[in-house]
């Protein structure tokens, strides 16, 4: 199967050389590295507080220009979904970064070579990647393939071969889900866990819609999977981090509120055996530093 995953194009952007960037410029970039710099370190409180200071000083900019806005809100997503975990508000932010068109694409392009990626590639990739129907992924992988080819046609086999036999959306999502990670083999797993969550988020939070309609136990697979790996997750970040205890609960403990909620909703209807392999989960919440004092922790009190 086909992984939705950060690549660069082969291909050199072969544009003139431009004038040099203006004060507006030399601050979103400059936020932009400064974030990379926090990422880096797993500082991800931080490093998202200065992408949207980038995007917010994109948004004020006038007269507009919508090429930045949608630099913006790529870079949002892209740090949202490949390392925070959080699938919908990248979802969101990609599509808001392709509506700004051919201006994001031309700044995209004269970029490349100076960071060393496509952003509105990228964009296109998380938003197939973030779909919600086999047709929504269709027509953002096509746009791809007709702009860059290459990976977008790669994608497109891998869907259409995986729907042959699949008629639910939520299968297919689930199946790339599980190439980013294992909880049953060292091995197999890639310990990719940001991108494998923001998937589960997207699934979780469309388990009854047609295009997944979940079974109990489909439900109950993906929820232990989304509440166990953010633990996976928090604990990888906390190791880079390497930090104080405080640190480590204002850079990424934030991270526990989505799954601590989800569980919280679901515990009313979970069966006795589920309920108690739950309870188990929040009790290793409760164990690290800075999750049982916050809101989303209440329910468990």
């Amino acid at each position: 199967m086909c992984v939705f995953s950060r690549r660069k194009n082969p291909k050199k952007n072969s544009a003139s050389a431009v004038a040099g960037p203006d004060l507006f410029e030399q601050s979103f970039w400059r936020l932009y590295r400064e974030s990379l710099q926090l990422k880096d370190r797993c500082a991800l409180m931080s490093a998202y507080k200065k992408r949207v200071q980038a995007n917010e000083l994109a948004l004020q900019q006038r007269p507009v220009n919508k090429g930045y806005i949608g630099m913006g809100y790529h870079n949002l997503a892209i740090l949202n979904l490949y390392h925070i975990s959080a699938g919908l508000e990248a979802a969101k932010q990609a599509r808001q970064s392709l509506e700004c068109g051919d201006d994001f694409y031309k700044l995209s392009e004269k970029r490349r070579d100076i960071l060393q990626f496509g952003a509105h590639l990228e964009s296109l990739q998380v938003a197939a990647m973030t779909s919600t129907s086999y047709d929504e992924a269709i027509s953002y992988i096509n746009e791809g393939k007709k702009l860059y080819g290459g990976v977008f046609a790669d994608m497109l086999e891998s869907l259409l071969d995986f729907r042959k036999t699949n008629p639910r959306y939520g299968a297919y999502q689930r199946a790339v889900s599980l190439t980013y990670y294992s909880r049953v083999s060292a091995e197999l797993d890639k310990g990719n866990y940001a991108p494998a969550l923001g998937l589960m988020e997207i699934m979780l939070t469309n388990a009854e819609a047609p295009e997944y309609d979940y079974s109990y136990e489909e439900y109950v697979d993906i929820l232990d999977d989304y509440a166990c790996v953010t633990v996976m997750l928090l604990l990888e970040k906390g190791r880079i981090l390497n930090g104080t205890n405080r640190e480590f609960a204002e850079e990424l403990a934030w991270i526990a509120d989505k799954p601590l909620k989800m569980l919280a909703d679901f515990m009313p209807d979970c069966q006795p055996g589920d309920r108690e392999k739950f309870e188990m989960v929040i009790d290793v919440y409760r164990n690290i530093y800075g999750i049982a004092e916050r809101n989303s922790f209440k329910a468990f009190r």
